[in-house]
């Protein structure tokens, strides 16, 4: 055997044994990557009155372990439902459209929780809500990341979430408290 055998012999038995196996955190996070969004629902409730949300399927969701980024321009619309005291109140919709992102913390592969830096939020995105029922009303449009970075909730893009993730169905829960209002949203997403 010559000598730059046995250099290249001894460099391959030095890499091979310096080879370790990849931590656990290594491997892509169950929560990561790209969604579609398959199902949404949401009930505000306080003083007597609430409102139940519904719709708005096929917002596209990429998760990294520092963003969030949404297109919500193949989305259905958001349909919301309100009462008071069990009578019938209103009736509305709400559309979004265009992108936004947003930075968070993502903890967790397959349970964990989502937390967004709200003040980061960025994008073109807008909602449009009409009021359809007992009287139509006059649209009304905004700016989601302009909400989101004064600290206006939206509904579609909860601030804090906790999540479950099953390979190919992501689900998220969250619920928080709002200028007297108890707010509690479920979405589930599947992988796109």
């Amino acid at each position: 055997m010559s000598v730059a055998s046995r250099f290249v012999l001894a460099g391959a038995l030095v890499a091979a044994s310096m080879t370790v196996a990849a931590p656990a955190g290594a491997a892509k996070a169950c929560v990561l990557g790209k969604w579609r969004g398959t199902s949404y629902t949401s009930i505000i409730a306080g003083s007597g009155a609430e409102t139940h949300g519904s719709g708005a399927k096929g917002v596209r969701l990429k998760i990294t372990r520092t963003s969030l980024a949404y297109d919500f321009d193949k989305s259905t619309r958001e349909k919301l439902v309100g009462s008071s005291f069990g009578s019938p109140l209103f009736e509305s919709w709400t559309t979004y459209r265009k992108k936004l992102g947003v930075k968070a913390t993502v903890k967790g592969s397959k349970k964990g929780t989502v937390v967004l830096k709200h003040k980061t939020a960025t994008g073109t995105a807008t909602g449009t809500g009409v009021t359809t029922w007992p009287e139509k009303g006059k649209p009304k449009k905004w700016k989601i990341a302009a909400n989101l970075r004064t600290g206006v909730p939206e509904t579609l893009v909860p601030v804090k979430s906790s999540f479950s993730c099953s390979g190919k169905t992501l689900k998220f829960f969250s619920s928080y408290r709002y200028r007297g209002y108890d707010i509690s949203i479920g979405r589930v997403f599947t992988r796109a």
